[in-house]
């Protein structure tokens, strides 16, 4: 099996599944054809190149079906996962989203040290009887305060060895939600701590479910509320709007293609350090594709611009070594 298409024939698809349906799902036979090309370009010039498998399990790991990934890989499941039989090891994973010309994906490029957890509580105070007083007001620094303390001794010390608040950056809040409700109010705490903990134990916290932490605290005047504090983690030195799905998926993969079908970064995990690079972005001349009736209408400039990105990425996508450690054995 032999797999070739051009620019050309690739922003023809983009722009029917645009067109017609456009969700990321779509995306998936022309990433995987565009990975299969490059492990057959990869033969070509390495005779003895060992092929990789690539494999869509995005419904396959949420199904009732037994599987040698799902002891590894068990919650926020990749799209599809890149596979060396010969050795039964998970060398990467792809992550697919949907292609949204006017909103392209966009990640912070460089080397990233993993040596802080960005913890981010929203605090819910629930009144339990009649009266209309809430007892934390966090427009008050005092109750502020005394809500940071006592997340720090109940919750951060028992997770966080030889804690001390010179590792605990000051608290930042927003804006309350639900500010003139007489029953609940919503406030949002974000606290930065620098841990020795390794990063494998960092990555780890991230990757987990948000935990929520209940305990009854009592004004002076006797008023009883629930102190509820929902708690997620991320990392801190990375920019935090990438979300715990990549991460998780760095935890398990060590190796990741994020992409759009327009983006594609590749994100690696090694040596306590999150390294993100940029492949190649095609989203301009994609949008130059689409303001004409067809490729050939293009100008011979914006034409001669999108095969070189093109290039670029094929270039790209098989300068990586899926072989290369880190991988992750399969038992």
């Amino acid at each position: 099996m032999n797999i070739e298409f051009t620019v050309e024939d690739y922003f023809k698809e983009l722009r029917v599944m645009e067109n017609y349906y456009g969700q990321e799902e779509e995306l998936y036979p022309w990433m995987y054809m565009l990975l299969q090309m490059i492990e057959f370009r990869k033969k070509s010039i390495v005779e003895d190149y060992n092929r990789l498998c690539i494999i869509d399990v995005h419904k396959h790991i949420g199904s009732n079906r037994d599987s040698k990934l799902k002891k590894i890989i068990k919650k926020r499941v990749p799209d599809f996962v890149i596979i060396d039989p010969k050795s039964d090891s998970l060398c990467g994973c792809v992550e697919i989203k949907k292609t949204t010309p006017n909103k392209s994906l966009k990640l912070q490029v460089g080397s990233f040290y993993i040596d802080t957890i960005k913890y981010n509580f929203e605090i819910t105070s629930t009144l339990k009887d009649k009266t209309h007083k809430i007892p934390y007001d966090l427009s008050s620094e005092e109750d502020k305060n005394s809500i940071v303390a006592q997340i720090q001794e109940q919750i951060l010390k028992e997770e966080i060895p030889n804690l001390d608040s010179k590792h605990i950056s000051k608290p930042t809040w927003n804006s309350s939600r639900n500010a003139n409700s007489k029953k609940f109010f919503k406030k949002f705490c974000h606290v930065d701590i620098t841990t020795s903990m390794d990063a494998q134990t960092i990555l780890d916290k991230c990757a987990s479910d948000s935990k929520e932490i209940s305990f009854t605290s009592k004004d002076p005047q006797k008023i009883t509320s629930n102190l509820s504090i929902t708690r997620t983690e991320t990392v801190g030195s990375w920019d935090s709007t990438n979300g715990p799905e990549l991460v998780q998926h760095l935890r398990t993969s060590k190796k990741v293609l994020y992409t759009d079908g327009l983006v594609f970064y590749y994100i690696t995990f090694v040596e306590s350090k999150i390294r993100v690079e940029k492949i190649a972005d095609l989203t301009t001349y994609y949008s130059n594709a689409c303001k004409t009736t067809c490729f050939a209408s293009m100008t011979p400039d914006e034409r001669l611009s999108a095969y070189a990105e093109w290039d670029k990425l094929i270039a790209g996508l098989t300068a990586i070594d899926w072989h290369h450690a880190p991988i992750t054995k399969i038992d």
